[in-house]
């Protein structure tokens, strides 16, 4: 399931959970009018079911009733409180520049961090020498500097006779 937002000239007039292809079937009116929100999206950012910070936000914020969707960003944002409140568009959150409560002031987005995978040193050569092209060198002679080749020499070995044996043993 997911949260959908009905917009109505630019505001949030109406948010359900349902399936995307619900909404398709036209049931709850004009499919094109209902965007999708997510309900674990704050200040552009999304967090996992533990509070953690887990992606870059979907549409700014989670769509409330009498937000407004600003399509040219496809971000959803809160109505604003008041004349002194200025809109952060990297989070999408109003903050008052005169405030000194720390609510007030201007929100900081928290950073997305990304492990960085762990190389062991001891896999590193074992991993190139897996890989390593082996690179083999042709060095030409021309014909009339070539070495001679050596004949092969061929040994007849004769086995030996009953009377060669015999003696032997002796």
């Amino acid at each position: 399931m997911a949260h959908f937002a009905k917009i109505e000239n630019g505001l949030v007039v109406q948010v359900v959970v349902a399936e995307q292809d619900f909404i398709s079937t036209g049931a709850l009116g004009d499919p094109a009018s209902w965007i999708q929100t997510s309900y674990n999206t704050r200040g552009n950012v999304h967090y996992d079911q533990n509070g953690n910070v887990d992606a870059e936000g979907v549409r700014g914020n989670y769509a409330g009733i009498g937000y407004t969707y600003d399509a040219q960003n496809d971000v959803f944002v809160a109505p604003q409180p008041s004349a002194d409140h200025i809109l952060d568009t990297d989070t999408w959150t109003w903050w008052n520049p005169t405030a000194t409560d720390p609510v007030e002031t201007k929100p900081v987005k928290p950073t997305i961090t990304i492990p960085v995978p762990v190389v062991v040193p001891v896999v590193a050569p074992v991993v190139e020498a897996i890989v390593a092209p082996v690179v083999e060198t042709v060095v030409e002679t021309p014909a009339e500097e070539a070495a001679p080749v050596a004949e092969e020499t061929v040994a007849v070995v004769e086995e030996p006779t009953e009377e060669a044996n015999n003696e032997t043993n002796r």
